[in-house]
Parts: structure tokens; C-alpha cells; sequence
């Protein structure tokens, strides 16, 4: 690559990413025709690339241009996970990840406690667990595809369904095999937020959608 010079790097936390950082004088990839972003925006979420160095991901065979390393560690799992068809069914782009995902993990432990999870969480059989859960960030049926999919390859989960008019997902699974806050990490891992469903979260989350659209 005449001209250019790069530096590779990792994503730390339980969703390992691998990245590439091609510095301002290298040539960005070719874009792809339809409502995919043009060269000079982010791959995964359309926001303008920053100045300087660009931080790169190998989606399809090819180097995308990432805004952010948010964005190439959700670019990333989606790709590891074999979910990358996503980026041909989307007719929008989603919400850029707001946050690291391994800054994000942790904090979803609190909700495996017993306490937490009685106000949200059915017993359907001795080991059976279902909850009704709100996401953020869903902005096409591409997205519905991409989480209920990715779900469904999660090992533990027995059912996912996500309505795309209300946000709302149904998720079941077995808590000898998984934990929820596994579940909720699997869905922030590809760039997603989900809370317990309660109609406070749900109007207080459009709130949040509205301002940042």
C-alpha cells in the first residue's frame, strides 16, 4: 500500500476484536452501491470518519472503515458470529455504539441476582426462564434478523423473538447453560442495549431514540 503505513491492534474484553489502523494517507475502501456509506463515512453506523488516523475492519473479504473502535469491535462480532449478510439486508444504518463493550459487561451481573430478576423474570419449568425485554438501537427489520439470529446461536437460549414495532424481545432459555446477563451482553455485543421491559423504561427509551435521531 504505496504510501501508507498501519498499525494493528485488539479490542480488550470477552468479545475479542481484531483492527487494523491505516493513517490519513491511505486510500479508503471502495464503497458498495445502494444505501451504503460513501467512503468518507463509518461502515458500521455512517458517521463521518475523524481526521487522522482510520481504524479499519475486514468485512466480505475487504477492509471497511470504521469511525471508532465501538464500532469495529461490533463490526467484528457480527463478522466472527457469521452474521455478516447483515450489512446486504439493512436499509438504515443503526446507532453508533456509545459505549466499549468491555466497559459495558460487567455491569450486567447484577442482573442475575435472584431479587432482580423476580420482578421481570418467569419460571416456565424447574430450569425454563423467560423475559420480556426492551431493545435500543433497532432501526430496520435487518436489525430484527440480526438479534433474533444471533440469539438463537447463543448456547442456552430456547426461544427469541423480537417485535419490531414495540422493541420489545421475548427471550427464553435455561439457566443451567446460560445466565441473562450473558444474553444482554450477546446483544450489546453486536450493538444493541436491552432492559427488563416496564412501560417506564420503554417511553423513557423513545425519549432517548428521538433526541438522538
Amino acid at each position: 500500500m504505496r504510501g501508507a503505513s498501519t498499525e494493528g491492534g485488539s479490542w480488550p474484553g470477552p468479545h475479542a476484536v481484531r483492527w487494523t489502523r491505516v493513517h490519513e494517507n491511505a486510500p479508503l475502501p471502495a464503497e458498495l452501491p445502494g444505501t451504503l456509506p460513501r467512503p468518507a463515512t463509518c461502515y458500521h453506523c455512517g458517521q463521518p470518519l475523524p481526521s487522522g488516523g482510520r481504524i479499519q475492519t475486514c468485512i466480505d473479504g475487504a477492509q471497511r472503515a470504521m469511525c471508532c473502535p465501538g464500532c469495529a469491535a461490533v463490526a467484528q462480532a457480527i463478522v466472527d458470529n457469521g452474521l455478516g449478510d447483515y450489512y446486504e439486508k439493512r436499509d438504515r444504518f443503526p446507532d453508533a455504539p456509545r459505549e466499549a463493550v468491555a466497559d459495558i459487561v460487567p455491569g450486567l451481573e447484577v442482573f442475575d441476582r435472584d431479587e432482580i430478576q423476580r420482578s421481570f423474570v418467569n419460571r416456565l419449568t424447574e430450569h425454563g426462564r423467560e423475559a420480556a425485554l426492551i431493545l435500543e438501537g433497532i432501526s430496520c427489520p435487518a436489525c430484527i434478523w440480526l438479534n433474533e439470529v444471533h440469539l438463537a446461536r447463543q448456547p442456552g437460549i430456547l426461544a427469541a423473538e423480537v417485535n419490531y414495532t414495540t422493541r420489545r424481545a421475548r427471550v427464553r432459555w435455561d439457566e443451567r447453560r446460560t445466565r441473562l446477563s450473558y444474553i444482554l451482553a450477546a446483544i450489546q455485543a453486536i450493538g444493541y442495549r436491552a432492559y427488563p421491559y416496564d412501560p417506564g423504561a420503554m417511553e423513557a427509551s423513545r425519549i432517548r431514540e428521538r433526541r438522538d435521531a
